[in-house]
């Protein structure tokens, strides 16, 4: 699989600033790839629609060699906006510690689910789907990345330890980026 392009989205309460975003996105600018990671507005409260109308336009630039990596909530939101907006299919989404349904009870947050989501017309649009997840998340249960796989289609990479996924580097992704996505092997 080629990549041209990668689209980050964080989740709630971070920045492009946080966590392993910033180590990421050098990492894969290093190797050749032109990496955008979206700031949605209020990450502490997130919006929906504000979050939307800052990702739609990215979308409308995704084709077949497109990939999305979704953290979190970005998740959630990064599937409903394929399913709304995405008119071709995308080369892959690697979904990171990815709530199936809302795991607090914040209706701003809970927002983000209230859409229902059309299985098979999300498997046309993605052409490789890979999940990942810890089992000692302590805010995202690690039988989400099951569900998601079922859904999707995918075999979820379970690893032992790994929580969130919210340190400054992230070598879980990274592999799986390597091995299950061919970044590095242009």
């Amino acid at each position: 699989m080629r990549f041209s392009n990668i689209t980050i989205f964080h989740g709630y309460g971070v920045t492009p600033e946080k966590m392993w975003f910033p180590w990421i996105h050098r990492e894969l600018e290093r190797l050749g790839y032109a990496v955008n990671i979206p700031a949605f507005p209020e990450p502490l409260r997130p919006d929906y629609r504000k979050w939307h109308r800052v990702a739609a336009p990215l979308v409308r630039r995704w084709d077949a060699q497109s990939l999305v990596i979704a953290h979190s909530v970005g998740g959630a939101f990064a599937l409903r906006l394929m399913q709304s907006e995405l008119k071709t299919p995308i080369g892959g989404l690697l979904l990171v510690s990815s709530p199936f349904t809302a795991t607090l009870n914040v209706k701003p947050y809970v927002r983000f689910f209230a859409q229902p989501l059309d299985w098979k017309k999300i498997r046309g649009l993605v052409k490789n789907v890979g999940i990942i997840h810890a089992m000692n998340d302590p805010l995202v249960p690690y039988d989400h990345a099951v569900r998601y796989g079922e859904a999707l289609g995918a075999k979820p990479i379970i690893i032992p330890k790994g929580g969130h996924f919210t340190e400054k580097k992230c070598l879980p992704l990274m592999r799986t980026l390597r091995k299950d996505f061919g970044i590095g092997q242009r």
